[in-house]
């Protein structure tokens, strides 16, 4: 059934009332973060070939505390045991990587 000359969806709603074109801020905000989304990955990718590997994997799986962190403290959510579980194995992984490179080197 249409309600007005547009399609209605489940609710019974016009769905031009719902999908609203987005402002020329909206637009400017969603390319930017593209950009930046870009600038930023040629960064970690261009860094990764200069820089130690194994250095850089511990850097990088850093990441899992600091979305931990973020979750806890600006989301207010609790971690869940799988979580916490899945990021030790994750992080002692990488730990006992880095050590046993340097142990081999020495």
């Amino acid at each position: 059934s249409t309600q007005s000359g547009h399609y209605a969806g489940i609710s019974g709603h016009s769905v031009d009332s719902v999908l609203q074109q987005p402002s020329h801020s909206d637009n400017l905000a969603l390319v930017l973060a593209g950009l930046l989304g870009f600038i930023a990955q040629y960064g970690i990718n261009k860094g990764g070939m200069l820089a130690n590997t194994t250095k850089c994997s511990l850097i990088r799986n850093i990441d899992v505390l600091i979305a931990f962190i973020f979750q806890i403290f600006m989301f207010h959510q609790v971690p869940t045991t799988i979580q916490v579980i899945g990021s030790v194995i994750l992080l002692s992984s990488t730990i006992l990587v880095v050590v046993w490179k340097n142990d081999v080197r020495s």
